[in-house]
């Protein structure tokens, strides 16, 4: 193999990465630009494990809004998986099960 094929093997293979990783950081943007944005979705996730009986490392944020958060919740129980989306409203704390 040529070096220049080597290389543009390995550019390529860095841009693939590149995308599938901002194509899943892109929907949590929201948290990373505001702090207020971050500082209520921890107090609104917290608040609603504590609520529900939840371990925190049960959620699994799957994009985050000014208002909302959808989210995963995955017990870690024996026997089949059970992913149920849920959509968290960060002021009132309501969940409701995803459109």
């Amino acid at each position: 193999m040529s070096g220049n094929l080597l290389w543009r093997m390995f550019w390529g293979t860095c841009g693939v990465v590149a995308c599938t990783l901002l194509l899943k950081i892109w929907p949590l943007v929201p948290m990373v630009i505001s702090a207020e944005t971050r500082e209520r979705v921890r107090t609104t996730v917290e608040g609603t494990a504590a609520r529900e009986g939840w371990l925190l490392s049960d959620i699994v944020l799957l994009s985050v809004s000014p208002e909302t958060l959808r989210l995963a919740y995955r017990p870690h129980l024996r026997g089949p998986d059970s992913d149920d989306c849920l959509e968290l409203h960060t002021y009132t704390g309501t969940l409701r099960p995803c459109p």
